[in-house]
């Protein structure tokens, strides 16, 4: 799958289910252009269970602590994406991964105050909160 890195600031947020999809897409191909810049915004438990990224040359990796929060029950990616400023540029793109509650409040963010479009930014729920969710086939 090829990865289009925005020159500006974007959120790239997961959660515990989705951290293996960001860990490929941090290594993607092509890598990004001189000067991009972006943040990671990843959420565990705690710092044991945080873990060494190679994030491409610009990006910050950011990890949220849950501090006892069971998975789905915390609003750290939520908060963390509405405290970030809008960049400058029409030039970002967006992923997220996380809970599907999170991922429509952070999606709603992102199209409402950012003003982003559909082609800048991709957000999926990959699990739902109280539910068993059982994998295709």
């Amino acid at each position: 799958m090829r990865r289009r890195w925005p020159s500006a600031r974007p959120p790239g947020c997961c959660s515990p289910a989705t951290r293996p999809r960001f860990r490929r897409s941090a290594g993607c191909s092509p890598p990004p252009t001189p000067g991009t810049t972006g943040v990671a915004l990843l959420e565990v438990a705690g710092p044991e269970e945080e873990q060494p990224l190679a994030a491409p040359p610009g990006v910050e990796v950011r990890w949220l602590h849950r501090k006892g929060t069971p998975p789905g029950e915390s609003t750290l990616l939520v908060d963390a994406v509405a405290a970030l400023d809008r960049p400058g540029t029409d030039d970002v793109f967006a992923w997220v991964g996380a809970e599907s509650a999170a991922v429509r409040a952070i999606r709603a963010d992102l199209r409402g105050r950012w003003g982003l479009g559909r082609a800048q930014h991709h957000a999926i729920g990959y699990w739902r909160r109280g539910r068993a969710m059982a994998p295709p086939g």
